[in-house]
C-alpha cells in the first residue's frame, strides 16, 4: 500500500513503484523537480520492451513539486500520488502542456494501458494546457483535480485521445476551456468512446468542456 511506505527506494519493490525522491524530487516547492520527475518517468519507461509488458508506476508521495514540461511518451508507465490534496504538481513557468502523455502525432493511436490517479495538477505562468492526452488508447484519470488560473488557455486537450475515462476529477478552466475534445490534422482517428464519471468540469469564461468531431462522447452524474 502506497500510504504505509517510507522513505526507502521505492525502485526496489516487486510491481516497478518509481518513488520520484529517488531520483531527487523536492517536496517542499522549493526547487524544480522536472528532471527528477521525468528521470523517475524514464526509468519506468526504459523496462518496456516488444513482447513484454515492463513499466510501472512512477509514485509521488505528500508533497508539491515544482515542474516544468513532463512527458510519457511510452506505454505501461502510470502516475500515482496520494490524492489531490497531498500530491500536487504546480506548473514553474511557461509550458505547454505541464504533462504530456503522447503516442506520436503520425500513426494510429497506441495502446498505452496506463493511468493518473490521486493527484492535483495546478496551472499558471502561461500554461496552455495543464493535462495532455495524445493520440492513445486506454487510458484513465482518476481522482485527480486540474486547476487552471487566468493564464491557462486549456486545461485537458484531448487531441485524437480514444478509450479513456475522467472518474471523480474536477476541472477548472483558466480563459478557455476546460477539456477540449478534438482531432489534429495530420492525426489518423478522431477522438472516441471517452466517458467522464462524476467530474465536475467548468470554466469561468467560455466552455467547460468542448467536443469538436467526437464520435463517442459519455457523460455520466457530472
Amino acid at each position: 500500500h502506497f500510504m504505509s511506505l517510507t522513505k526507502v527506494s521505492y525502485s526496489m519493490i516487486t510491481g516497478a513503484v518509481y518513488n520520484v525522491l529517488d531520483y531527487g524530487a523536492d517536496p517542499t516547492g522549493t526547487t524544480s523537480s522536472t528532471a527528477a520527475i521525468q528521470a523517475a518517468i524514464n526509468a519506468a519507461a526504459a523496462t518496456v520492451s516488444l513482447g513484454a509488458q515492463g513499466g510501472g508506476v512512477v509514485y509521488l508521495p505528500t508533497g508539491v513539486y515544482l515542474s516544468g514540461a513532463l512527458t510519457i511518451t511510452s506505454p505501461f508507465v502510470s502516475m500515482q500520488g496520494d490524492g489531490p490534496t497531498a500530491s500536487q504538481i504546480q506548473s514553474s513557468g511557461t509550458v505547454n502542456p505541464l504533462l504530456k502523455v503522447s503516442g506520436g502525432t503520425t500513426s494510429a493511436p497506441a495502446t498505452y494501458n496506463m493511468f493518473i490517479r490521486d493527484m492535483k495538477f495546478i496551472g499558471g505562468g502561461s500554461a496552455n494546457n495543464i493535462l495532455m492526452i495524445e493520440n492513445i488508447a486506454w487510458w484513465h484519470v482518476q481522482n485527480c483535480w486540474f486547476e487552471g488560473d487566468n493564464s491557462t488557455v486549456t486545461t485537458v486537450a484531448l487531441p485524437s485521445a480514444l478509450v479513456g475515462s475522467f472518474e471523480n476529477c474536477l476541472i477548472r478552466a483558466g480563459t478557455s476551456y476546460g477539456v477540449h475534445i478534438y482531432q489534429n490534422p495530420g492525426y489518423t482517428s478522431e477522438p472516441n468512446l471517452i466517458t467522464f464519471n462524476t467530474c465536475n468540469v467548468f470554466s469561468s469564461l467560455t466552455f467547460g468542456l468542448y467536443a469538436d468531431g467526437t464520435t463517442q462522447l459519455a457523460l455520466n452524474n457530472c
